[in-house]
């Protein structure tokens, strides 16, 4: 879900749970291809600084 773009309420919803401490701890994971995507943007916008 959280690929997905899904709000944390709602996936805690779904899921059951009744605080995010269990989804973030537990079932939120980092992925290789949207890590790659999250260091360009990170990378991105601080590259974009020093250029001023």
């Amino acid at each position: 879900m959280l690929m997905l773009g899904i709000p944390d309420k709602y996936a805690m919803e779904r899921g059951g749970w009744s605080s995010n401490g269990v989804l973030k701890s537990v079932y939120q994971h980092t992925f290789s291809a949207e890590r790659k995507l999250v260091d360009e943007r990170i990378d991105g916008f601080f590259n974009d600084l020093l250029r001023v």
